[in-house]
């Protein structure tokens, strides 16, 4: 029928083991290089008041939409045909 030869299958887990151990090393470099630097608290720069007031309202839109998004849907639903 179609299934793979021990040797194929047992070779594709060794690939499949392999890919995933790049791939955690790809996705977690960011992070290490992120938080796991020595980089002391007097580096980091407070952000600005403009910048606090457009993270807040992407939050409250984020858990607005969230919690109620009738209307956007509503608003997607006469934009598309």
């Amino acid at each position: 029928m179609g299934y793979l030869h021990p040797h194929r299958s047992s070779a594709l887990a060794v690939i499949g083991v392999l890919t995933s151990l790049l791939s955690l090393y790809y996705y977690l470099r960011p992070i290490i290089v992120l938080f796991l630097q020595g980089r002391s608290a007097y580096q980091l720069r407070s952000g600005c008041r403009e910048e606090f007031v457009l993270l807040g309202g992407c939050v409250a839109a984020l858990l607005v939409f969230g919690v109620y998004p009738g209307p956007l849907l509503e608003l997607i639903a006469l934009v598309l045909p």
